[in-house]
């Protein structure tokens, strides 16, 4: 184990520099107010869009959809996510990876895991088949095969340079 004392995890969280400047000042305040202005007119757009492009019937349909996208969302994705970056954390002293690689395996993680839920809806129309050839054109499986190469490269990048690095340092 590294030098620093033995602390809880969730002394540890807190002690991360993510909340080392109030979210109501600065750079956080300008950004708050680009994603709400953004978000807005997304919601804007869309509601214009499904006003005026689909039909009334199709409401119910839409609105199931959206419940149980919000609960996969909440029920799975959200606590695996958490429990993947706790487990991260707590590991990183013992495998010696550093803040920034432990972020890059975060984000390839994510990102990956994202684009794989977005995916399996487009994979299972391609394998069920369709009686319209212009839907579902994508390849998805070889885009998800795509997207999971590049996260792991990605994180065996951020893995590996480091310590070829401290090793190189070492040498000279």
């Amino acid at each position: 184990m590294s030098g620093r004392p033995a602390i809880g995890l969730l002394a540890r969280m807190r002690a991360l520099p993510l909340f080392a400047e109030s979210p109501i000042s600065g750079p956080y305040r300008v950004a708050r107010l680009v994603l709400l202005v953004g978000g807005v007119a997304i919601c804007v757009v869309g509601a214009i869009i499904l006003l005026n492009d689909v039909a009334p019937k199709r409401y119910p349909g839409l609105a199931v959809w959206l419940v149980v996208a919000v609960l996969l969302h909440d029920a799975v994705l959200a606590p695996l996510l958490v429990a993947a970056g706790l487990g991260l954390l707590r590991a990183r002293d013992r495998l010696r990876i550093s803040a920034r690689a432990a972020a890059v395996v975060q984000g390839a993680v994510v990102v990956a895991g994202v684009l794989t839920a977005v995916g399996i809806p487009g994979l299972l129309a391609n394998q069920r088949g369709s009686a319209n050839p212009t839907i579902a054109t994508t390849p998805y499986l070889l885009s998800l095969a795509v997207i999971w190469t590049l996260a792991v490269v990605a994180i065996a990048v951020a893995l590996v340079v480091p310590r070829l690095s401290a090793r190189r340092a070492r040498r000279k």
